[in-house]
């Protein structure tokens, strides 16, 4: 028998196994949660092994972000829409590609290494497809549509909106409160103030919250907790005058 034949595949070396776990286990605990014994017990190596490779915690965090970028690089080359030969089949294949890793990221914790490497794809992918879905439709209406998430988990995938502008719940609630629908032609016409008081507003919050799955409930309350900490010294997005005022008349699209 030829021993090559039925010799165990090549094992990582212990710097990728770190990069590989803490990948891992930041998704899925947090960066902040996340010790370097818990990296280690996942990779399956010492912490001697670790400070080898790493001066500390911080130090994996910034090799580990560069190594989800090659990987996702090198996803990316590869991917299937690269074959189209039609630059509009590339595009197509292109957003449905994007679409397809946004579908599983929407329902991963917070704070996850690829956090803001997911919410510059995403702004990237909607500033795209503003551009060219009414040229691939023919239809006005379309511009600037773009699929939303549902909301299971939302507490725990912070920020919030396609770009991660806003901060925290409240911050998103203020927002609908003032109702910039009436005030942008490329917004659906139902987004008007909505006059929600305090009390109405921290009403959908915990409503929001409690769509946490069991397996988040921990990460939950204590980002609930951060969120509402934030949210008593700072709401950029609150506009009582304007949630409360009078609706202001609806601006028509200007013509492209």
């Amino acid at each position: 028998m030829n021993p090559a034949a039925t010799r165990a595949p090549a094992q990582p070396d212990a710097r990728t196994r770190l990069l590989d776990a803490a990948m891992q286990v930041i998704r899925e605990q947090g960066y902040s949660a996340t010790t370097v014994d818990d990296i280690c017990g996942a990779a399956g190596v010492t912490k001697g092994a670790f400070f080898h490779h790493f001066k500390s915690k911080e130090d994996l965090g910034v090799a580990a972000t560069a190594h989800f970028a090659e990987m996702a690089a090198r996803l990316f080359r590869t991917a299937p829409f690269n074959e189209h030969a039609d630059p509009l089949d590339r595009l197509l294949g292109y957003i449905d590609f994007r679409n397809a890793i946004l579908t599983e990221i929407e329902n991963a914790p917070p704070h996850a290494l690829y956090t803001a490497h997911a919410n510059s794809g995403q702004r990237h992918v909607v500033q795209m497809f503003q551009r060219h879905l009414p040229e691939i439709t023919k239809k006005q209406a379309d511009t600037a549509s773009f699929k939303t998430p549902n909301l299971r988990n939302v507490l725990v995938t912070g920020p919030y909106f396609h770009d991660g502008s806003q901060k925290t719940l409240w911050d998103v609630m203020d927002h609908y409160n003032k109702g910039a629908g009436l005030q942008n032609p490329w917004l659906d016409e139902d987004i008007q103030p909505l006059a929600l008081t305090e009390r109405e507003i921290d009403d959908l919050v915990a409503f929001l919250a409690s769509l946490t799955s069991p397996a988040y409930k921990e990460l939950g309350a204590q980002e609930l907790e951060r969120q509402r900490a934030l949210s008593k010294t700072s709401r950029p997005q609150r506009d009582t005058k304007r949630a409360f005022g009078p609706k202001p008349p609806r601006p028509k699209p200007t013509q492209p």
